[in-house]
């Protein structure tokens, strides 16, 4: 009888302790809505900062953007969001968002990221700024069409910073 006591509050135990951990992994990951959209936009100029008279700032108002006056798409819901620590065996070298978009968006951004890549490698126009809040937290070269609806947010986060963008984002702790 005692045995048997012990042995459900082990397994009891451990079953606290999965829960635990599962709840704690899925703190940097969520689908659906998200609490901030996301705006991508293609550049069409970069100067130094600070914006005046038009543009659209970074995070740390060191460069302003010009954007084009259409052609982007804002993003509202995603089918997957997640923290992504780095990974230099695959070449990350730091902090980063995977975003995984619902079906439509994932077209609208193989259209955009098309558009960007067939500029080639004239600076800025073969870039999409990736705005947050009314901020560019990344503006990256496209080099060809990004098919598949996967991609990533980088620009050489590091943990807190991703985090504090993934809370903006989802409006979860992470």
């Amino acid at each position: 009888m005692i045995v048997a006591v012990v042995v459900v509050l082990l397994l009891a135990g451990a079953a606290t302790a999965i829960l635990l951990l599962t709840r704690n992994g899925d703190s940097t990951r969520a689908s659906g809505p998200l609490k901030t959209p996301i705006r991508f936009q293609q550049v069409t100029a970069e100067t130094p900062g600070p914006c005046s008279g038009g543009g659209t700032p970074d995070a740390d108002g060191r460069t302003c953007y010009r954007l084009t006056a259409d052609g982007g798409m804002t993003v509202t819901r995603v089918k997957e969001i997640t923290v992504q620590p780095p990974d230099g065996a695959h070449g990350q070298t730091s902090w980063a968002l995977r975003l995984n978009l619902e079906t439509a968006d994932a077209q609208a951004f193989a259209g955009l990221s098309a558009r960007a890549a067939a500029v080639g490698p004239q600076q800025p126009g073969n870039k999409i700024a990736i705005v947050v809040g009314g901020e560019v937290v990344s503006a990256p070269t496209v080099a060809q069409t990004i098919t598949g609806g996967s991609l990533e947010i980088s620009g050489g986060f590091d943990q807190k910073a991703v985090k504090r963008l993934f809370r903006r984002l989802t409006g979860r702790s992470g």
